[in-house]
């Protein structure tokens, strides 16, 4: 390949100073706080792992309640009055109605969002110090709540990765003029921007699936040079198991990925298998929480992954 020279660089640092600039005003500017409420959920719930309480929720969630206070021993479908008795007996006995080490209806284990954006949001708060309680309350004269910028910021920086993450993706599989081409439409794209301070974990899957499309186009080129292509497969799948622990959602792009290079590489079958490993190996944990907390895999997940297919 030719060294890189002035005129071939120009297009990514006139991509890259328009995206900073885009993404500065939109951030410093235009950003007047969270309006997403799952934003607001997953940043509640780091705020909580930040404090070391876990992956709790201080959101009334129907059917968690539900799933929680059975499997605690409580028949939530009791009337209050009946309810009333059998607390009344087992006061009588020194007992509690429920177990709050099973259940706490102040603090419910979430079982519906994925891990990796909260878990990031969290380690950020731990260092900012902002897990603090004295730090959680408004001060000054500024509208904005301060962790909001700090998510905000999070979602941000994935965004900026995800750009030039594509930039480097589209030029070494097309050439800079498509690259350019794209970088520049994401970055001017309203949709993109409303995203990308957001506070969702939106920019984060894509930057993962990036990075999984380009280790998969490696492989591909690897395979027709007759290059070893296993490594490659592997950081790919890696990467798309990160899109699905950063929202479960990204099940299907992964489903399509093991079908797909189950299918292109030969012998058929043999190399989603490694696939298969790595993310049973990163899903395990978050599934055995979910399952020991609500007796499914998924938990309450559940209505996310399947939206729109079963109602």
């Amino acid at each position: 390949m030719n060294a890189p020279t002035t005129a071939s660089r120009t297009p990514f640092i006139i991509i890259l100073i328009l995206l900073l600039a885009i993404t500065g005003v939109q951030y410093f500017f235009n950003f007047n706080g969270l309006t997403a409420s799952a934003a607001m959920d997953q940043a509640q719930i780091a705020r909580n792992v930040a404090r070391g309480q876990g992956m709790a929720t201080n959101w009334l969630r129907p059917i968690q309640m539900v799933s929680g206070s059975t499997r605690a021993g409580l028949n939530p479908f009791l009337s209050d009055a009946q309810i009333r008795e059998q607390e009344t007996i087992l006061a009588g006995q020194g007992e509690s109605l429920v177990n709050p080490e099973k259940f706490n209806p102040y603090a419910l284990r979430d079982t519906r969002n994925a891990p990796l954006n909260i878990l990031v949001e969290a380690a950020v708060f731990k260092v900012a110090g902002v897990h603090k309680f004295d730090l959680w309350s408004m001060t000054g004269s500024s509208m904005i709540y301060l962790p909001d910028r700090i998510v905000a910021g999070i979602s941000c920086m994935f965004f900026i990765l995800a750009v030039l993450s594509c930039y480097y993706i589209l030029h070494q599989m097309f050439d800079v003029t498509i690259a350019s081409f794209t970088c520049l439409t994401m970055i001017l794209s309203n949709l993109f921007l409303q995203y990308a301070t957001s506070g969702l974990p939106q920019m984060m899957m894509l930057f993962f699936f990036a990075w999984g499309i380009h280790f998969l186009s490696t492989a591909l080129q690897n395979r027709e040079e007759k290059r070893k292509f296993l490594m490659p497969l592997i950081y790919s799948s890696i990467c798309f198991s990160c899109v699905c622990l950063t929202g479960w959602i990204g099940l299907w792009p992964m489903a399509g990925f093991l079908i797909f290079v189950g299918i292109r590489f030969k012998p058929h079958g043999l190399y989603c298998i490694p696939g298969l490993v790595i993310l049973f190996l990163l899903l395990a944990y978050p599934v055995y929480i979910n399952r020991s907390l609500s007796g499914g895999f998924f938990g309450t997940a559940y209505y996310t992954i399947f939206t729109g297919l079963t109602g």
